[in-house]
């Protein structure tokens, strides 16, 4: 009966640990991140639904995108349906940009890949056309190097986000239910043509 008194005693000393353990890694985990956001350099911040155009470049080309009735338009080819919410979830990258680092009075921009850029994004709304330019990815300090075009000799630093994004297609970006529809309307006019040539040898 002792024995099992002292085991019973044990166990809970242990849980009371783990326990204790548990809510402190939580605490300092939150503090940690309190403490990065509080570092982080606020670079640009936009309204999502004040953007009423976007661009971006993939492959040598520039995707161009603009609001119309609320709805998503590709302007490079405007029948086709785009997914406003994967163009949304996207656009979410350049409502807060956050930089890790800055660096001041840079003069020479192929140090960052910023002189021939992976990419430039421009965001516009009907008071501002916001532009970033990405440089290339540091693998060494996993960060990227971009730039905006309100401080050109600031070169700024991030891990992840808006220098991470705006990589899909323009096929990435159609709507589902419309490459369905289209799949569907091509079915069926072959399916007619069949009939009709059908009926014609009959």
């Amino acid at each position: 009966m002792k024995k099992q008194k002292i085991q019973m005693i044990i166990l809970l000393v242990v849980l009371v640990l783990l326990i204790g353990g548990y809510f402190f890694l939580q605490s300092y985990n939150k503090k940690q991140e309190e403490k990065e956001d509080a570092d982080k350099i606020q670079v640009a911040q936009i309204d999502a639904d004040a953007i009423e155009a976007f661009s971006y470049q993939l492959n040598g080309e520039t995707l161009s995108f603009t609001k119309i009735d609320g709805n998503w338009s590709y302007d490079q080819n405007t029948e086709l349906h785009m997914d406003n919410d994967r163009i949304t979830s996207m656009l979410a990258n350049v409502t807060k940009v956050e930089a890790d680092e800055e660096i001041d009075g840079v003069t020479d921009l192929s140090e960052y890949g910023l002189e021939d850029p992976a990419n430039v994004i421009t965001v516009t709304t009907a008071d501002q056309t916001y532009t970033f330019t990405v440089g290339d990815h540091n693998a060494t300090a996993n960060c990227y190097y971009f730039m905006t075009d309100q401080q050109p000799d600031v070169v700024y630093t991030m891990t992840s986000g808006l220098c991470g994004s705006f990589q899909e297609t323009a096929d990435d970006l159609i709507k589902l239910e419309s490459v369905v529809s289209d799949n569907s309307a091509e079915t069926d006019d072959a399916a007619e043509a069949v009939t009709d040539e059908a009926s014609d040898a009959e």
